[in-house]
């Protein structure tokens, strides 16, 4: 599973949101908070509607202060 969870770190670092959800899929969904709040404050995607659904359907307290930043900033 760990290998599942470094093919997401590594496609986040790309910026390839393809391979980062494909290889999220794998990976017990408490362990990918961190990398979802992680994507969710990056711009280079169009996905943070559904990264907060996510986050909110895991309930790791981890991910509130990204979801407060995000709510705030200005993705364009």
């Amino acid at each position: 599973m760990s290998g599942l969870y470094e093919k997401a770190e590594f496609a986040l670092r790309a910026k390839d949101s393809t391979a980062f959800w494909a290889a999220l899929a794998g990976v017990d969904a408490q362990r990918t908070a961190p990398l979802l709040a992680k994507l969710l404050l990056e711009d280079w995607h169009e996905e943070h509607e559904d990264i907060v659904f996510e986050l909110g359907l895991i309930g790791e307290n981890c991910a509130t202060p990204a979801i407060a930043q995000a709510a705030q900033k200005n993705f364009e």
